[in-house]
């Protein structure tokens, strides 16, 4: 289906705009090509480190140098070509094309493997030179060596997950309890196949603790070969539009069971800094074309024409900025069930909902259209 129905045409670009560096960049370009040869060839940051870039540098010399190694390990020199060519096909796919082949993604799964074999030959070729001059010696310092590179694989092991940020989240305690009783009431109160409407974080969450379909969520985490911008817009109407019965329409179109809400929903969509000034979190977002802007308008929905970020999780210095359309925090609407226009309540029954401190924090609400 990819190839045949969509041509190849992955519509999302996730590949592209949630990358952490601009690839279209030149110097961006030749900074990170310098830093993946650097960790290959030239990291000496660690004892493990440093011994196993000695290793391949001999390795990778051996293999250009002498004949019969490289005619016994032609394949090694075929993937290593190739997936050099994959990670830094940037270089010409980028300013051709406007794409390219997740190259971290390539160096860590071709380039990194081949340099270990590359590693192995070379050490490989320093214990037969060993083991022609004394057999057990060559014996003894392949144990000891072993023994060294397990140790500080374990030490480095150690300290990775001791400072992952990942780990540390994964070692505190579960969800929080309002999501597990919103998991418990979900699964078993709706079929798997029921679609919930929330906003974007909300309703990945949603589909995280209970599979069930959303039609809001996060852009990064998608079919590749979707049109995305088309489900944030018919989102956008039925959340926040003027056109009541077009909301009915997009409703019953994607088979919406339920809404939901909780407290989170403005900081998830929106942020404050210690200004007071208020930025775009993982709003509704939409990159900019005419038709976008007219459908909102036609709506009345309101948003901010800015050049910023479309991943909220990957911003920075580095990151390529795109003309986007976001929705803007006036669209809400606070008088009623939820942050949504209070035209939609007219549909809404609340059949669950979670209180903390005597306050309600998240109401689930089934969905009712004639």
């Amino acid at each position: 289906k990819p190839i045949f129905v969509y041509h190849g045409n992955a519509q999302l670009g996730s590949h592209i705009w949630s990358y952490p560096i601009d690839l279209a960049n030149f110097s961006t370009q030749v900074s990170f090509a310098v830093d993946k040869l650097q960790v290959l060839f030239f990291s000496f940051s660690s004892p493990l480190s440093a011994a196993r870039t000695i290793l391949t540098l001999i390795g990778l010399l051996l293999l250009i140098k002498i004949k019969a190694i490289r005619e016994k390990n032609h394949f090694v020199l075929i993937i290593l070509c190739s997936a050099s060519i994959l990670t830094f096909s940037y270089f010409i796919t980028v300013p051709l094309l406007g794409t390219n082949f997740v190259p971290s993604h390539m160096f860590d799964l071709y380039l990194r493997p081949v340099a270990v074999l590359i590693t192995i030959i070379g050490l490989s070729y320093i214990f037969d030179k060993i083991k022609d001059y004394h057999k057990h010696v060559s014996h003894i310092l392949f144990f000891i060596f072993a023994i060294f590179w397990l140790f500080f694989s374990y030490a480095y092991y150690e300290d990775w997950v001791k400072n992952n940020q990942y780990f540390e989240i994964a070692k505190k305690d579960g969800l929080p309890p309002v999501y597990l009783n919103l998991q418990d009431y979900i699964v078993k109160n709706t079929e798997v196949n029921d679609r919930i409407m929330s906003n974007n974080e909300l309703s990945f969450m949603l589909n995280a603790i209970s599979g069930r379909k959303v039609l809001a969520t996060r852009r990064a985490h998608n079919e590749p070969f979707v049109d995305f911008d088309q489900y944030q817009l018919d989102s956008a109407i039925i959340l926040y539009g003027n056109n009541k019965q077009k909301k009915v329409d997009l409703i019953k179109k994607y088979d919406i069971e339920y809404f939901y809400a909780d407290v989170n929903w403005f900081g998830l969509d929106y942020n404050v800094d210690q200004n007071g000034n208020v930025g775009y979190s993982d709003a509704i977002i939409f990159f900019y074309s005419v038709e976008t802007e007219k459908a909102l308008q036609e709506n009345g929905i309101n948003y901010s024409k800015i050049r910023g970020f479309v991943d909220p999780s990957v911003r920075g210095p580095d990151v390529r900025l795109y003309n986007v359309l976001v929705l803007t925090p006036d669209n809400y609407e606070l008088t009623g069930k939820g942050p949504w226009k209070n035209d939609v309540d007219d549909f809404l029954t609340a059949v669950w909902g979670y209180q903390e401190n005597g306050q309600v924090v998240a109401v689930l609400y089934k969905v009712d259209v004639k």
